[in-house]
């Protein structure tokens, strides 16, 4: 018995069944992927209007699930070979640069409530997957490739870890407050376990902002998805859920508050205290 065709096998062999008849050949420029994206997102939706009742009495909803989820892997492909032409490498976009916007791009995914699987599946052009392996191979050989060069700044060298223990130590406070707490209660509680004096740290960071520079969200959006998940504790999961609030509960309760608290302290708990409780730079 022949084995079912798969990855490559399966692609080429949709290609021919959907896609050729109607182009004759493999679309080459970024206009003909266009169209051929279009016409399998048309073609699937005729046949999803003839077939709904069908459906709906036979119970194949799940093979059309498949073919949609196959459409999109090609839609997906068209989109990659757009953005890999539309920002090629030059002075202003380096490969750096490139892959940090392919990242923002897709940080958001199809939500999903087993704690095992990463909510989102990311996909980036062969040319930036490759830099990306021979930078992190190099820097086992003591070789630093400007993909991964740090930027020369006035900060301290944990500068950056500092910047984000401080804005999970804000999330951990929207995330109470998303379980119904109230702001102040929250701010309390994690402000003990980060064996702070007063709650003014906090208060502090979050006014001025000064936890987040380059980052893909701004403050007031990464508050808001871990209130967004702290609601998931109490009301549970919702067809229309975010992927981000997901994925937000299950980083913050993978290390609960006090183990946060602790390894704050242990790190900066003294940079907090000789700085004074009011100053949120570094």
């Amino acid at each position: 018995m022949k084995s079912a065709p798969s990855g490559d096998k399966l692609r080429q062999w949709l290609w021919e069944a959907h896609v050729y008849p109607h182009f004759k050949r493999r679309p080459q420029t970024l206009e003909e992927h266009e169209q051929a994206a279009l016409h399998v997102i048309q073609m699937y939706r005729r046949a999803s209007q003839r077939t709904a009742d069908a459906r709906r009495k036979r119970g194949i909803a799940a093979k059309a699930h498949f073919l949609w989820r196959l459409m999109m892997v090609e839609l997906g492909t068209w989109l990659m070979d757009f953005g890999d032409g539309f920002m090629e490498e030059t002075k202003d976009a380096p490969l750096r640069l490139q892959l940090r916007a392919f990242l923002r791009l897709q940080n958001q995914g199809p939500p999903t409530h087993l704690a095992g699987l990463d909510p989102v599946a990311l996909l980036i052009p062969k040319k930036l997957r490759d830099a990306l392996e021979s930078a992190i191979e190099a820097l086992d050989q003591g070789e630093v490739h400007d993909l991964v060069k740090p930027e020369r700044t006035h900060r301290h060298g944990d500068g950056w870890t500092w910047d984000q223990m401080r804005v999970r130590a804000l999330e951990h406070v929207a995330f109470l407050c998303g379980q119904g707490l109230k702001k102040l209660e929250a701010q309390k509680r994690v402000s003990l376990a980060m064996g702070m004096g007063s709650i003014d740290t906090l208060r502090s960071w979050e006014k001025r902002g000064s936890p987040l520079r380059e980052t893909t969200h701004g403050l007031s959006e990464k508050l808001e998805i871990a209130r967004q998940a702290g609601r998931l504790v109490v009301e549970g999961y919702r067809d229309d859920l975010e992927a981000d609030a997901v994925a937000c509960r299950l980083e913050l309760e993978g290390e609960e508050l006090k183990a946060f608290g602790a390894r704050y302290n242990g790190q900066f708990g003294g940079r907090t205290v000789n700085r004074g409780s009011t100053k949120g730079g570094d």
